[in-house]
């Protein structure tokens, strides 16, 4: 070649690699490595990143879902509280309209008491035989023992009894108003009310009716049982509407009439709801080898007095031969 030549067409130099990747270009082990390491990075960066987008959204539900549940939890605490304080103001509310009703009660009681006591003549010494209130009538007007009751009855004589509290004072009067007409003469004495509260007690005793102070189921009339120094229960509510105290009525009941039997005196205990319209001597003398005699709520004085033999029952008087329906006994022993 001449010198001319060698200046347009120089020696060509062997190429040499491009460190970048780039069309046309080649690279090397060293370099795809370092990129693929870039590549790893940039990847688990941008995971991180989304998973941290994916992990707070469900915590900021869960956050919110918590903030509400606390927030009904506090108002139903305030419900809760306030519904307390109405419960309590209701109670004290309840146990003042007690003690006012109790109050007015026996107020009421005492005036009834004092009218009574001043309207009935008084024994003097210049009255005569005659004049004035009987010596039973005169006792009547103060609270009976059972040495009392005992004194009145002799042994062997029937004594009548029933056992009542304030809430029937209606019918616990009736009831000895009822049976103190058929009980004169030698048998004028010989029934009583065993009263369970004081209120009761003071209205009998205004009315000159033989009144005996009992307790709820104690096994000492007019008294607490001996063991103890606790004073008798009042009870002034309406026993039959609780078993427990209904139950402890009819113990109360029951010791009355063992009492009776033990000092030799029959027992004739009728509900305080019973009208007496005769004297039931007659009745029991047909039957002169029982031991007890029970009667039932039979308000059929015709089916009453059929003892003869038949099916056919009125209701509540099922105790005649031949029934076939339930004798309905109730709680009167005779």
């Amino acid at each position: 070649f001449s010198s001319k030549d060698r200046l347009l067409a120089p020696r060509q130099q062997p190429r040499q690699p491009d460190p970048c990747i780039g069309r046309g270009a080649m690279a090397t082990p060293a370099t795809t490595i370092r990129l693929l390491a870039c590549f790893a990075v940039a990847a688990c960066l941008l995971m991180v990143h989304s998973g941290s987008r994916l992990v707070s959204g469900p915590e900021r539900i869960r956050s919110g879902k918590l903030e509400r549940a606390d927030e009904e939890v506090g108002a139903l605490r305030r419900q809760l509280e306030a519904a307390r304080a109405e419960a309590a103001a209701a109670a004290t509310e309840a146990r003042a309209a007690t003690r006012r009703a109790e109050a007015a009660e026996a107020a009421e009681a005492k005036a009834l008491a004092q009218a009574a006591a001043a309207a009935l003549p008084r024994r003097t010494a210049s009255s005569g035989p005659g004049e004035g209130l009987s010596g039973l009538e005169e006792a009547n007007g103060r609270l009976l023992s059972r040495d009392d009751i005992l004194a009145r009855v002799s042994v062997g004589q029937p004594a009548f009894f029933t056992v009542a509290n304030s809430a029937y004072a209606d019918l616990a009067e009736n009831w000895a108003l009822l049976l103190r007409p058929l009980l004169r003469g030698t048998t004028a004495g010989h029934m009583f009310v065993a009263s369970l509260d004081g209120a009761l007690a003071t209205r009998l005793l205004a009315r000159r009716l033989p009144t005996l102070r009992v307790g709820l189921g104690s096994n000492d009339t007019g008294r607490a049982p001996p063991q103890s120094k606790a004073p008798p229960v009042e009870v002034s509510a309406n026993f039959r509407l609780k078993f427990s105290m209904f139950r402890a009525y009819g113990v109360t009941k029951a010791d009355l009439i063992v009492w009776l039997l033990r000092a030799g005196r029959p027992a004739v205990v009728s509900d305080v709801d019973c009208a007496w319209l005769s004297r039931p001597q007659a009745l029991l003398e047909l039957q002169p080898t029982a031991d007890v005699l029970a009667g039932t709520d039979c308000l059929d004085t015709a089916a009453d007095d059929d003892r003869s033999d038949r099916s056919s029952v009125v209701p509540r008087c099922g105790h005649h031969p031949g029934s076939l329906w339930s004798a309905w006994f109730n709680t009167g022993v005779s």
